[in-house]
């Protein structure tokens, strides 16, 4: 059976169940009107939206759930579900065979499908029938006139004129319309009835005007014409308006003595003709007469209705919509392959090769160059003449195999299109007379927070923000800020190395191992970029610590130095980072679908047309070797006053008006010294959080803005920008190398000035993005006076396709 025909019975079942449930609740536990009338709402409208809803839970569960709820999933599974096992050639019996060789035509799917037609026909044909009504009843009400003065006279009692309304010649009082609905009186009435049944009329249609039962009374048809097939529903219906009538009653009578005249005068207007459309309320017919007679009944003995619901009927009726969905999703329909899916996928098959296609991330087509080879280390079998290619260019494994190994190839690509997040890490050093925190240790967010409130606000220190860079977990990265010193010297540098690794471990956490090294003169005085151009080389001694932690998203490690009398703490922060750029909120641990749209359906086909794909794929795997990134470059320059409010190195994030996500986090607070004429990565950003940024700076006065011609290279190969003179000049060298999982680009950035001193400005830095996303690079580069100057590089990389087009992105769950 397939799919949708589980889901269309599984639908109907719990429609069913849930209606009813309702229907006994509303019947034999609430004994007051007004209760049962807004429960028997309730009802209706859950036996609609709970099923709708029901059906997009799993069947059997295979989504987490919360522990308190597991062990009642588990009994109510195990023990309701009505299993629909598929027969193979190989479970049938000769005798089986022979019957189905006999049997008619039509199969279970077919009738069901049949079912599925004639549900939506009448379904439809009774839609257009309440529209029908709905649209008569409306304008007859908007064609009722306004009362007269004399007739205003005679009635007994303040009433809403605005809402009244008067039918010529013989009809039933009645409520009609919903913009708005009206009270409708016929004019026969005037001057024949007396005040009391005149108070009667008005009180009891002014109470279903103001309960809104007109527009209850079309939802609930539409429900109805819905759950046409349901009689359950149609028993709820009749239910509430019985309540409905019941409290309406109720509030039209002054004392309960006047319970038998208010009976006989509901009887005198049920006998009278009525000339009213569909879909009006009369004060009383005797279509149905059970309703009727529910509504006499009541009367006569003399029911007290309460005036408001209550708080305990409330919170009844939320326990009730939580715990009744759940106990009815346990009744359904299944397959026998859903149930046990170990079990059924050890049957054998006959042995029949078919084909099956299976997108895959570009990761794994690319370690599955040769899919036959990649398939059989994930246990995959492959008798005499199965086989398997990778096409590189359209992320496709084509598997031509057995059912059974087939199915452990569907399970073999679900499990390695799951990823882990990467790691955004941000880095400050600080250069002060003591140590913060604890050598090996690690801050929380809000115990940073304190550290650098507490650096701010002291005199004597320095602070620094390290270039930010994306990496993989169980990958290495460099963050670097150095002047390099010639090339006949050992390894030896002016400025900061950081050295990072990280490991997956449990319960979302990574270690990271973290290696700052700084360039010094004789080991006693730190040596910034600028010192780097008149440096005495022999002379430089590379100091370095390193602290190895387990952390989770968004903590902060911390590594002491001593160098000379001054105190350098590092303090390095790991959070995860999705391929939208948004941070992980399940941390390290997080598991990212890249294939979150569903696989096409299998494909069967014959050897030929193998052998006609496995060709389309080698051509395309040779056109993936021509694969580009696209650079593109943005240069803009800005200057600020001093005075101006929010300083430049806030102006990106405060451009989404948060703290953009993905991107690093915002620069050091207002007071901590910051050395200008130095640039730094200063976050990644998503293309729609590029777009915000730019139309914000936009906006600003005192912005200059180029665009550098784009370029397209090859993985591995560099593109060199020429800087404009409007920006100081200069070259910009970028190298992007596309990630062997298709969707991520190692990119590294060399900035170099070609002014008087060759070391500001500069910039040597590799950071991994996903693909499309933008980097944004820069810093304060001069301050004159009470002005400062700032530029920012904002390089987006971007991978295509031999031609020209940018490849699919990765989606992420």
């Amino acid at each position: 059976m397939s799919a949708a025909s589980i889901s269309f019975l599984n639908f109907g079942i719990h429609s069913l169940a849930l209606a009813l449930l309702g229907w006994v609740i509303v019947r034999f536990v609430i004994r007051d009107a007004l209760r049962r009338s807004h429960a028997a709402f309730l009802a209706v409208l859950f036996s609609l939206i709970g099923a709708f809803d029901i059906g997009f839970w799993s069947f059997p569960y295979v989504a987490e759930k919360a522990p308190v709820w597991t062990a009642v999933h588990q009994t109510l599974e195990s023990n309701w579900r009505v299993v629909v096992t598929p027969s193979t050639p190989e479970s049938k019996t000769a005798s089986e065979v022979a019957k189905a060789s006999t049997a008619p035509a039509w199969k279970m799917d077919d009738i069901i499908q049949a079912a599925r037609w004639l549900y939506g026909v009448v379904a439809g044909v009774l839609l257009l029938r309440l529209l029908a009504q709905s649209c008569g009843m409306q304008r007859w009400a908007w064609r009722l006139r306004y009362l007269k003065q004399q007739e205003i006279d005679a009635l007994p009692e303040v009433v809403p004129l605005g809402r009244l309304r008067v039918v010529e010649g013989d009809a039933t009082p009645c409520v009609a319309g919903w913009f708005p609905p009206v009270i409708a009186l016929p004019s026969s009435a005037f001057g024949t009835l007396p005040p009391q049944q005149w108070r009667w009329i008005l009180r009891h249609e002014a109470e279903h005007l103001r309960r809104a039962d007109t527009a209850a009374a079309l939802i609930q048809g539409i429900i109805r014409a819905l759950l046409w097939w349901n009689p359950v529903v149609h028993a709820l219906v009749e239910c509430h308006a019985r309540a409905t009538e019941e409290v309406c009653d109720a509030a039209a009578l002054d004392r309960p003595q006047e319970s038998n005249d208010y009976s006989n005068f509901l009887l005198g207007w049920a006998a009278k003709p009525s000339f009213q459309p569909a879909c009006v309320m009369p004060i009383a017919s005797s279509v149905p007469a059970r309703r009727l007679k529910a509504r006499l009944i009541a009367l006569m003995e003399a029911r007290g209705v309460r005036k408001r619901i209550g708080a305990f009927f409330v919170l009844a009726c939320l326990i009730c919509v939580l715990a009744l969905p759940m106990l009815v999703a346990s009744l359904g329909i299944t397959t026998a392959a859903a149930q046990e899916p170990a079990a059924t996928n050890e049957k054998p098959d006959n042995g029949e090769l078919i084909t099956r296609v299976f997108r895959v991330p570009p990761e794994i087509a690319t370690k599955a160059r040769v899919a036959k080879e990649w398939l059989k280390e994930q246990g995959i079998a492959f008798p005499e003449g199965a086989t398997a290619v990778s096409n590189r260019v359209t992320a496709q494994i084509i598997v031509r195999n057995t059912r059974t190994q087939l199915d452990k190839v569907a399970a073999v690509v679900a499990e390695a299109s799951t990823i882990l997040p990467q790691v955004h890490v941000t880095g400050r050093v600080i250069v002060a007379n003591q140590f913060y925190g604890e050598h090996g240790g690690t801050l929380s967010s809000l115990q940073l927070r304190d550290v650098l409130h507490s650096v701010s606000s002291t005199k004597g220190v320095d602070l620094m923000s390290t270039p930010a860079v994306s990496m993989k977990i169980g990958t290495q990265a460099v963050m670097e800020m150095l002047y390099e010193g010639p090339p006949g010297e050992p390894r030896k540098f002016a400025g900061t190395s950081i050295e990072l690794g990280v490991l997956p471990k449990a319960d979302g956490r990574v270690e990271a191992s973290i290696k700052p090294s700084f360039g010094t003169r004789h080991g006693e005085i730190m040596l910034n970029l600028e010192d780097g151009k008149n440096v005495d080389w022999p002379s430089v001694t590379i100091l370095s610590s390193e602290a190895r932690a387990q952390v989770q998203s968004g903590e902060t490690v911390v590594t002491h130095l001593p160098v000379g009398k001054r105190c350098v703490t590092t303090l390095i922060t790991l959070r995860a980072l999705r391929p939208d750029g948004q941070f992980a909120t399940g941390g390290f641990g997080e598991k990212i679908n890249l294939m979150a749209k569903a696989q096409p359906a299998p494909v069967k086909s014959s050897a030929d047309d193998f052998d006609a794909k496995a060709k389309e794929a080698d051509k395309a795997n040779a056109a993936m070797d021509a694969k580009r990134v696209h650079l593109s470059v943005k240069v803009l320059d800005a200057k600020q006053s001093k005075d101006a409010g929010m300083p430049f190195d806030l102006l990106i994030a405060g451009a989404l008006g948060t703290p953009a996500s993905g991107a690093a986090p915002p620069a050091p607070p207002m007071g901590v010294v910051k050395r200008p004429d130095l640039y730094t990565v200063q976050g990644v950003f998503t293309d729609s959080q590029f777009q915000v940024v730019l139309r914000a700076l936009s906006q600003k006065k005192g912005m200059t803005m180029s665009t550098l011609k784009s370029a397209s290279v090859k993985s591995d190969e560099f593109q060199d920008f020429t800087i404009p003179d409007a920006h100081d000049g200069g070259r910009m060298i970028l190298a992007p190398q596309i990630g062997a999982d298709g969707s991520s680009i190692e990119l590294t950035i060399r900035i170099l000035s070609t002014t008087a001193t060759p070391a500001s400005h500069a910039l040597r830095t590799s950071i991994t993005v996903w693909d499309g996303q933008t980097v944004v690079v820069g810093g304060m580069v001069k301050e004159d006076g009470g002005i400062n100057q700032s530029r920012l590089f904002f390089i987006t990389p971007q991978i295509i396709d031999p031609s020209g087009e940018a490849q699919d992105k990765p989606a992420s769950k």
